[in-house]
């Protein structure tokens, strides 16, 4: 390859670009040439020419062709953090690699061999230069013929993506116009824009459907909310409590970390995000997050209503729309779906966390989140179990359903005991019980236990502590697994399923709020590994961070940013986290392309495509994590605004001093990047002091016996602050005593923990129990003989003999005996077509030990039915709960089949016997109950009507063109009891209509009425009849034409 003249002879240029001999020289002939350079030895001694130098640099961008290997972090890496590179290959040995900034050789070493990587399914080298610590740029890391993507090494760098992040939000704000000067700008990495500027979408606008006056799902509720504000969820229009929840919380979390684990809350200071409301002497954090809160808010079912106090699951689209489709020109209907406990719980955990952000900012909207929220969890307690039905409700959105609550219970109880410090939220608290360290929307008992070990307050100081050693816990597990991936992600290779992006992003947070807590350097870096897996250090050598990284996801799955696919509309903003690998690869094109890679390289398992929205779709709980971890990284580069450090060494919390006594006050302050000016001292909210310099020092004269508070607030030479503040007594105080009452039948169970003494301790708990009895203890069981109401009393005594008192009245009552068992036992269970169905074969069984006559049960379809025709037992529908009844006698083991031939609208799909427990059998029905509400096009025979679309609350079809003569029959329906019935009718327009039994004979009662609203101008109207026991068909007769029906319904007379 060279001649005598040292020029490259002509075969080196007849060598291809691209062949591996030609990309092997060039790297031998670069090495000779840096010995030479760094070893100062005359070019006329090197074995090459200097021209040969020369020219091979001209040549070494495009000869070195392979680019993506090593992966490399396309950002960069901290000057202070560790950098790991890895490097796939076969080879066995260690490999020589070089750090170059263009020509200039920076470092080199050997390659360490990692060994076969699960996850990428490759065999991969380390690269470490981690003693490289200076700042340089266009950085590109060789390994012979490979060369990575271009990097730097710089502590800035991160500043503008962490930024980016947190806009993602107001560029999907539903409600308000995303006006051009907003696009962009703040301290983030891009400027503003028109091609992402656009309408406001959902605002009852034309054609385009809104959010006020938001009606529910045809048949579960009869009122409309106004829910405004919000951000889409993901690449749908879609609000969803659930998903919204968990990305207020960790927005939330981020901002309370960094004020008080980092003193760098200053970040996100007013102007720092270039949002309209920049400017209002507000945080902008604290702006984008009122956004979402104001919509979750709103979605509380209001006093009055049945489940009030509880939340809607999420307002979405009643279909699918397609791509794309603007938010503004989304012409599908608004529906609120039924409330949930899952979401009832979320609205308590994040209405708590947003009183404490607000309480000193907007005391009003404060009050309205603490109160929102304590309702919440007061509907959530009474409304445990509530779980939307599968698949009924995500015809035009997700579905987010979460059947397992007890983690939700344990975050909102955290949250709520943290901010107002009430008894009956600590008893609720049991973080043993936490096992999963897991961290999602449908796994959120974590999220509490950060908030535990975040925000401080004297009476959470023991959970602190508990809270800080489980996120421990969990870190050093998780670091434990980065130490064993080629790629060093927190995650192994069971872990690339939906959103595994997500996951690594949401462990990343525990592992740096671990690094806040601890000091311990090792938790920082690992955020830095996962940061790096995020930017292109993957086996796909891809930043997964729309706009950052020189090989980018770019068609994130989103309905108005396609410019891939529609070229008069943007591409994604930067800043957006795309879900990742996914191995269920759960969309015809992921799964078409990507075939074969979920059993051996689950890393791989990713496609930038804008139909692929199992791998590449976006959404505001992903992008939460982002930001949180980005704002993280930002803060360990140095680039926070840091704020001073303060605390009070004395006196202690909760301290007590004797009567009389002067309080000494000491505090200590520093500051990281500046020097402390002052600290000032506040007793109980008044001013009394200002030091200037150490040491700072308070002696409080003259205080009264009671409880007390001092704050010390440090400010320094950045006119930046730090506040805190200590609880402390003076004098003898008196125990409070607090106790909860939990009831099973007529047993309860009597819970004194929350009892406290301010100065001292609670040394006996008496209690008196209502009935004659007595007991002692701080937890006390008793069963009662009668069912009843009854007053108990606590008692407390402390260490100084001074007692408290409390009082308590409940009712206890017997529990219902479970008679029946039921089933829907057929085989098959269900034959289901367009819009009808068969339920086969439901089962009830009689359970006690004796035999019973008559039985009964109910079912739930999940959505609205009519009975078209039973066998075997009577069947009635009220909504989506169907009762089946027979009269016969049944033995003990006996069981009666029913099947049903059921209407529904194309949406049912299953149904579920509902327990008995705590139910009353039909034949115990109660003053004012329901005995049947059915449509009036549900009959099983008629003469001479028509079903029409009917304009009526709820929708649907009504019975029209009724005619003198005309009459309806409808399947049988059992009254448990002789007596009066009330007979209610939806009725419109001017007729007579008559209740009677079907095939002649009995005639219960006529109603005529007149209503002048127009043809389809609805009201109710009702009489009173006497009807008897046992199961009859009832037929509705029209006497007087000229009127229309949407549905009746029985009720027993009060």
């Amino acid at each position: 390859m060279k001649n005598p003249n040292g020029r490259l002879s002509s075969d080196f240029f007849s060598l291809s670009w691209g062949s591996d001999k030609k990309r092997e020289l060039i790297v031998r002939i670069l090495e000779e040439c840096d010995m030479m350079a760094l070893n100062k030895v005359p070019a006329t001694r090197s074995l090459i020419a200097r021209s040969v130098c020369a020219a091979v640099a001209i040549l070494t961008t495009s000869a070195i062709a392979a680019e993506g290997n090593p992966r490399v972090n396309q950002l960069g890496y901290l000057p202070q953090a560790q950098k790991i590179a890895t490097y796939a290959t076969n080879q066995n040995s260690p490999l020589n690699w070089q750090l170059r900034q263009g020509n200039t050789l920076i470092s080199s070493g050997q390659t360490i061999v990692k060994g076969h990587d699960a996850a990428s399914g490759e065999h991969v080298h380390h690269i470490d230069f981690t003693s490289v610590d200076v700042s340089a740029g266009d950085l590109r890391l060789i390994v012979g013929a490979d060369q990575s993507y271009p990097f730097n090494i710089d502590a800035d760098q991160f500043t503008g993506l962490a930024y980016d992040a947190i806009k993602y939000f107001y560029h999907n704000r539903s409600g308000i116009e995303i006006k051009t000067e907003f696009t962009g700008g703040g301290l983030g990495s891009f400027a503003n824009s028109s091609e992402w500027a656009r309408p406001a979408g959902h605002l009852n606008q034309g054609a385009n459907k809104g959010d006020f006056g938001s009606q529910c799902w045809p048949g579960t509720c009869s009122y409309s909310l106004d829910v405004p504000y919000g951000w889409y969820d993901a690449g749908d229009h879609g609000k969803y409590v659930v998903n919204g929840g968990i990305s207020v919380f960790k927005l939330a979390n981020m901002f309370e970390a960094s004020k008080h684990l980092r003193g760098t809350e200053a970040r996100f200071a007013d102007g720092t995000l270039n949002i309209p409301e920049s400017g209002n002497g507000v945080d902008d954090i604290l702006d984008e997050i009122r956004w979402q809160m104001e919509f979750m808010l709103n979605m509380q079912v209001p006093e009055g209503q049945p489940k009030a106090g509880m939340v809607h699951h999420k307002v979405t689209d009643k279909n699918w729309t397609g791509i794309p489709t603007l938010p503004h020109a989304d012409t599908q209907e608004r529906l609120l779906t039924p409330p949930s406990t899952a979401a009832t719980l979320n609205v308590a955990a994040t209405g708590a966390q947003c009183y404490r952000l607000f309480k000193d900012i907007d005391s009003a909207f404060a009050s309205k989140c603490i109160s929102v929220a304590e309702r919440a969890w007061a509907a959530a307690k009474q409304n445990p179990n509530v779980v939307l039905p599968d698949g009924v409700y995500n015809t035009g959105g997700g579905e987010y359903g979460d059947s397992n609550l007890h983690d939700e219970f344990q975050w909102a109880a955290a949250e709520l005991y943290i901010s107002t410090g009430k008894a009956q939220y600590a008893g609720e608290i049991d973080l043993a019980s936490i096992t999963s360290g897991q961290y999602n929307w449908q796994e959120t008992g974590i999220a509490g236990v950060m908030s535990l070990a975040t925000v401080p307050a004297v009476h959470t100081a023991g959970l602190m502590a508990e809270a800080r050693q489980k996120l421990k816990d969990i870190a050093d597990y998780r670091l434990g697994i980065a130490h064993t991936q080629g790629y060093l992600t927190p995650t192994n290779e069971s872990e690339f399923y939906w959103g595994s992006n997500n996951v690594i992003a949401n462990q990343l947070s525990i592992i740096g709020l671990v690094y806040d807590f601890t000091g311990d350097d090792s938790y920082a870096q690992a955020v830095g590994f996962g940061v790096n897996y995020l930017l292109g250090q993957n086996a796909l050598s891809n930043s997964y961070i729309t706009g950052h990284g020189e090989k980018r996801s770019a068609q994130p799955h989103h309905r108005f940013w396609v410019g891939a696919k529609d070229s008069s509309l943007p591409w994604a903003p930067p800043g957006s986290l795309v879900g990742g690998p996914n191995v269920g690869l759960e969309d015809e094109l992921s799964r078409n392309a990507l075939s074969g890679c979920e059993q051996s390289r689950p890393q791989t398992c990713y496609l930038d495509d804008i139909k692929a929205w199992s791998t590449n779709e976006i959404t505001v709980n992903w992008n939460s994590a982002l930001a949180w971890v980005m704002a993280f990284w930002d803060d360990y580069a140095g680039n926070g605004a840091f704020a001073p450090q303060v605390s009070i060494a004395q006196p202690t919390a909760n301290q007590n001093f004797p009567s009389g006594a002067d309080v000494v006050v000491k505090a200590n302050a520093s500051d990281e990047d500046g020097e402390v000016v002052a600290v000032r001292f506040y007793v109980d909210g008044q001013l009394q002091s200002e030091d200037f310099t150490a040491p700072y020092e308070l002696v409080a004269t003259g205080l009264s016996d009671g409880l007390h508070s001092v704050t010390a607030i440090a400010e320094d030479d950045d006119v930046r602050t730090a506040e805190t503040t200590v609880d402390f007594s003076v004098g003898d105080l008196p125990p409070e005593a607090i106790f909860t009452v939990d009831s099973d039948a007529l047993t309860v169970t009597l819970n004194a923990a929350g009892s406290f003494d301010p100065d001292g301790n609670i040394i006996s708990y008496q209690w008196d129990l209502g009935d004659g009895n007595v007991a002692t203890g701080v937890e006390v069981e008793h069963t009662y003989a009668l069912e009843g109401e009854y007053t108990v009393s606590l008692v407390v005594t402390d260490n100084d003999d001074v007692q408290a008192s409390s009082t308590a009245t409940f009712e206890v009552k017997e529990k219902p005996p479970v008679t029946f068992s039921c089933e829907v036992a057929g085989q098959p269970k269900f034959d289901i077509w367009n819009s009808g169905a068969i339920i086969r074969d439901v089962k009830i069984t009689n359970i006690s030990d004796t035999a019973l006559d008559g039985w009964y049960g109910k079912i739930d379809t999940h959505v609205n039915v009519t009975i078209a025709e039973a066998w075997g037992g009577s069947a009635s529908v009220a909504g989506n709960v169907v009762t089946v009844s027979g009269n016969d006698t049944l033995a003990p083991g006996e069981f009666a089949l029913t099947t049903m031939n059921i209407n529904h609208d194309g949406n049912f799909n299953s149904a579920d016997c509902l327990p008995y427990d705590g139910q009353k059998k039909e034949d115990d029905k109660e003053e004012g109950d329901e005995i049947a509400f059915v449509e009036a096009e549900s009959y099983t025979a008629m003469q001479g009507v028509e079903t029409e679309t009917t304009t009526d609350e709820n929708g649907g079809l009504n019975v029209g063109w009724l005619d003198n003569g005309d009459w309806m029959a409808y399947a049988p329906i059992t009254i448990p009891a002789s007596g009066e019935y009330i007979i209610e009718y939806r009725v419109a327009g001017e007729g007579t209509i008559q209740f009677e039994l079907f095939g002649g004979g009995a005639v219960f009662g006529q109603k005529a009425f007149a209503i002048n609203r127009g043809w389809q101008g609805w009201e109710t109207v009702s009489h009173t009849v006497t009807l008897t026991e046992g199961t009859h068909e009832f037929a509705l007769a029209v006497i007087q034409g000229g009127f229309n029906i949407n549905w009746f319904k029985i009720t027993k007379v009060e």
